[in-house]
């Protein structure tokens, strides 16, 4: 059985850092770059010779960056006599998209077809003002949103009502020009 000196690790060309034991040992703290990392450690005996071993390994750092949205239709502030609507936009992320999601007020979110540009068709609006809340998510579940605001509406069906109230029906006029008045809502 070998009677180890010193066991020492290091990360790369970096330099070596001994470590507490011998024949039984770890080293915390370890840090990696991003990509990838040679990790070699090295016993020497009481003897002073050496061995080493190396192991690679690939660091890739957490996404912690929110994705961006955009709406770009509707935009903000503008005014709709007709519903449903359709709400477009354009998302992005360092790293990649997995979904869209778009919601009016307080309402449940409804995915959107695609992600770097996406659309919801059939968006519902209330009579007056609407939020409308689009949500990118990415793959790590870091989410980002923005929100736009319109105005709904709804369009007058009612045709108005006018009523002539001079002159009356059928009377007869023995001079003309003549004066017509009524009234309307």
């Amino acid at each position: 059985m070998w009677h180890f000196s010193k066991v020492e690790v290091k990360i790369g060309s970096g330099p070596w850092q001994l470590v507490t034991g011998t024949t039984s040992w770890t080293v915390s703290s370890i840090p990696l770059l991003a990509g990838s990392n040679t990790i070699t450690a090295k016993a020497t005996d009481t003897s002073g010779n050496s061995g080493e071993t190396s192991v690679t390994v690939t660091y890739t750092s957490p996404d912690t960056q929110d994705p961006v949205i955009i709406i770009t239709s509707p935009t903000n502030d503008q005014i709709f006599t007709t519903s449903p609507i359709t709400v477009s936009g354009t998302a992005s992320d360092n790293v990649a998209l997995s979904k869209v999601e778009v919601k009016i007020g307080s309402g449940p979110w409804q995915i959107a077809d695609g992600a770097n540009s996406w659309t919801v068709s059939s968006i519902p609006l209330l009579e007056g003002s609407n939020t409308i809340t689009a949500k990118a998510t990415d793959t790590s579940g870091n989410s980002g949103e923005t929100s736009v605001t319109v105005t709904y509406t709804s369009p007058d069906t009612q045709d108005p009502v006018i009523i002539i109230t001079s002159p009356t029906n059928d009377q007869i006029f023995t001079t003309s020009p003549i004066t017509v008045s009524g009234t309307g809502i």
